[in-house]
C-alpha cells in the first residue's frame, strides 16, 4: 500500500485548475525537506524521576515486598529532546529559571512531553536508572507525519548531572527536582499515572484490644517501617518536633534529648503529654520544654512525637491503648502505630486485613494520617493538592517524600503478609467486630 499522503485519484485532476494544483503539489514534493534527516535517535534531558512500571501492574502481586532484584525492571520517565532542531521544539520549556517558583506551571509543561520507557534488554547490574537532569539517549518511532511523540524508548545514560561535567540543559532541568521536592509534588511519569484499584470495602467498625494489636503488628512491619522511615527518620523512636508555630519562632525536629528531656522511650505517656501542645488536646500540657543543652527548644511544646509522629490530637491513642503510666518503649510505639493504621483509619485497616480491595481509599487514608505519604485522589486538606503530593501540601511545612508506586507495593506486601500469618488470622477469627463486617 502506498503512503496515505500520496493517495490520489487521476480523475480528480481533469480540469486546468486541478492540473495546476497537482503541478504545484509535485513541486512541493520535489523540494521536500526533512529537518531531522531521518533520525530516530536523539539526546534528551530527563524531567522526572523514573518509576518502575511493575508498581502500576495490578495483575502482578508483589513477591516478598519491595526488593532490589538482580536486574532493574522496565521503567518510565518524561524527558525533553534537546538540540536544534528538536522534535520538542514546539513545546514550552519547563526548565526555564523563571518557572522555578511556579511548580504547577512546570508540572503542566512537563506532562506535555514524551514518556520514554526502558528497552527490554536494559537492566543488568551494570546499568542504573537516570536521574532528573541527566542527558540520555532516546529513540522515537516515525509515523506518517513526523514522530510518535507520546511514547519513545530509553536507550541509555549519556551524561549524569552528578558526574561533574554538566551542560546548561542539565543544570536548568536538574533544578526542577529541587523546586518540586520543596513543595512535595512527586515528579515522576507515574506520579500522576499510578493506577490503584477501587474495589469493595466491607461495612462496619474495627475494634482491637492492646493484646491483639501486639500480636498483629510484627506482621505489618513492612508498611510500618516504610511510614516511619520518613516520618521520624534518623531520630527513630526518640523523634520529636515543636510544630509549625513554636514559641522560639524556629521549627525544629530532633530527639527528645535535644529538647532537654530524657529519651522518649524512657518517658511515660503522662510525661510526654504534659509537654505536648494543647492544640486540639485540652488535657495535654501545661509544661514547656527545658530547651536542651543549647536552650534552642526552651519554652516550646512537643507536637509530633515518637516513631509514628503522634500529634497532640492523636495522643489519646497513647492513653487508650497503653495507659498513662506506660512507657513509650519501641514495642508500645508499634502498638499505637498499628492502632492508627487499623482503627483510626478504618479503610486502610480493612485493606490490610483483607476486608477491602479498595487501594485508593487505603492510599488516601494513609496519606491523611502521615503527611510524608502521597495522596492518590487529588484534593487533600486544602482541596488543591495534586495526586502524588502530601495531603497537607499547602500548609508550608509538610511534603510527600514517597512515590505512590512505592506506597502501593508496601501496602500490597503487608496485606499479603497479614493474610499469610496464622497468628493474625487467629486474632481475626476470634475478633467479634471483624467477624461482624459485611
Amino acid at each position: 500500500m502506498g503512503n496515505v499522503k500520496d493517495f490520489l485519484y487521476q480523475e480528480l485532476f481533469a480540469t486546468t485548475s486541478e492540473a495546476m494544483e497537482l503541478f504545484s503539489r509535485s513541486l512541493g514534493k520535489a523540494a521536500k525537506f526533512d529537518a531531522f534527516g531521518g533520525r530516530t535517535i536523539f539526546t534528551a534531558v530527563v524531567l522526572t524521576k523514573p518509576v518502575v512500571l511493575e508498581y502500576a501492574d495490578l495483575t502482578k502481586p508483589p513477591a516478598g515486598g519491595i526488593q532490589v532484584a538482580g536486574a532493574i525492571g522496565k521503567f518510565a520517565f518524561k524527558a525533553r529532546i534537546i538540540g536544534d532542531p528538536s522534535p520538542h521544539g514546539y513545546l514550552p520549556d519547563p526548565c526555564l529559571p523563571a518557572l522555578a517558583s511556579k511548580p504547577q506551571k512546570q508540572l503542566n509543561r512537563i506532562m506535555l512531553h514524551t514518556t520514554f520507557i526502558s528497552a527490554d534488554n536494559y537492566g543488568d547490574l551494570n546499568s542504573s536508572m537516570p536521574g532528573v537532569g541527566d542527558l540520555v539517549s532516546v529513540e522515537l518511532k516515525k509515523n506518517v507525519f513526523s514522530y510518535d511523540m507520546s511514547y519513545g524508548t530509553f536507550l541509555g545514560v549519556e551524561n549524569s548531572s552528578t558526574s561533574g561535567t554538566t551542560s546548561d540543559s542539565e543544570l536548568a532541568c536538574a533544578s526542577i527536582d529541587h523546586s518540586f521536592g520543596a513543595r512535595g509534588a512527586m515528579l515522576s511519569v507515574l506520579g500522576s499515572d499510578v493506577f490503584a484499584a477501587t474495589g469493595t470495602t466491607k461495612s462496619g467498625a474495627l475494634s482491637f484490644t492492646t493484646p491483639e494489636l501486639k500480636i498483629m503488628y510484627p506482621h505489618a512491619m513492612q508498611i510500618l517501617k516504610f511510614i516511619a522511615g520518613k516520618e521520624s527518620g534518623k531520630y527513630g523512636f526518640n523523634a520529636v518536633n515543636n510544630g509549625t508555630k513554636p514559641r522560639s519562632k524556629v521549627k525544629r525536629s530532633g530527639t527528645s534529648m535535644a529538647a532537654g528531656l530524657k529519651p522518649f522511650v524512657e518517658m511515660t505517656v503522662k510525661e510526654v503529654r504534659s509537654y505536648m501542645s494543647t492544640h486540639k488536646c485540652p488535657d495535654c500540657g501545661p509544661k514547656n520544654l527545658p530547651g536542651g543543652p543549647e536552650g534552642k527548644w526552651k519554652g516550646d511544646k512537643l507536637f509530633a512525637t515518637g516513631y509514628y509522629q503522634v500529634i497532640p490530637q492523636t495522643s489519646k491513642y497513647y492513653v487508650k491503648y497503653l495507659g498513662e503510666s506506660a512507657y513509650l518503649t519501641e514495642e508500645n510505639q508499634h502498638i499505637v502505630g498499628m492502632a492508627l493504621a487499623l482503627i483510626k483509619r478504618p479503610a486502610l485497616g480493612k485493606y490490610l486485613l483483607g476486608a477491602s480491595d479498595n487501594e485508593v481509599l487505603a492510599l488516601d487514608q494513609a496519606a491523611a494520617e502521615w503527611a510524608s505519604l502521597p495522596i492518590y485522589t487529588p484534593g487533600g486538606k486544602s482541596g488543591a493538592c495534586l495526586k502524588g503530593q502530601s495531603y497537607y501540601c499547602d500548609d508550608g511545612t509538610n511534603a510527600a517524600h514517597h512515590h505512590l508506586g512505592d506506597v502501593l507495593v508496601a501496602l500490597r506486601a503487608t496485606k499479603a503478609a497479614m493474610a499469610a500469618s496464622t497468628e493474625v488470622q487467629n486474632v481475626l477469627k476470634a475478633n467479634k467486630a471483624f467477624q461482624a463486617l459485611k
